[in-house]
């Protein structure tokens, strides 16, 4: 009941209209569903091989190295990344790679090990509400009416799901 709840939020912050249902936008809605169903795959084996939070990670991070920096080179060349400058190489490198990409892997296998990987699965439903938040004072974007409504209901659907409220 929680992740419907949260699933109905996600869609009014999303907005409502004609935009919204054009191919490339329904192209990345899907990608956004398929990035959501891999995390809770991710956890639930995470979870039914009871593997070590640590070691997990450490496994998913080096087979992504090896595999996408060739897949990259492969498609782009590397004229690319040539180009761009040493400070915003190691920039991204350092902050992308390190607490963006490793830290909230490592984060959320250590959710799923505490709180199970329903519940965990919940959290990544954040980031949408939390980016819309942050638009307001960063980028001067109010919220309208279909945002703030969504919001309220992935928190309420964040609340039900993580505390159990809808088993009652």
């Amino acid at each position: 009941m929680g992740i419907a709840v949260v699933l109905l939020g996600l869609v009014l912050v999303s907005g409502i209209d004609t935009a919204t249902f054009t191919s490339r936008s329904l192209l990345g809605d899907a990608m956004f569903i398929a990035a959501g169903t891999l995390w809770a795959g991710f956890g639930v084996l995470l979870r039914k091989h009871r593997l070590d939070t640590l070691l997990a990670t450490s496994v998913i991070a080096f087979s992504a190295l090896v595999t996408h920096v060739p897949c990259y080179f492969w498609v782009t060349g590397a004229k690319g990344l040539l180009a761009t400058s040493s400070e915003v190489f190691w920039t991204e490198a350092l902050i992308q790679g390190l607490p963006a990409g490793t830290g909230t892997l490592f984060t959320y296998a250590k959710m799923v090990s505490i709180l199970g990987p329903a519940r965990a699965a919940v959290f990544p439903a954040l980031a949408p509400g939390l980016a819309a938040l942050m638009a307001w004072p960063i980028l001067g974007h109010t919220p309208g009416t279909f945002e703030v409504i969504g919001l309220l209901i992935v928190m309420a659907g964040l609340l039900f799901a993580v505390t159990g409220a809808s088993k009652r």
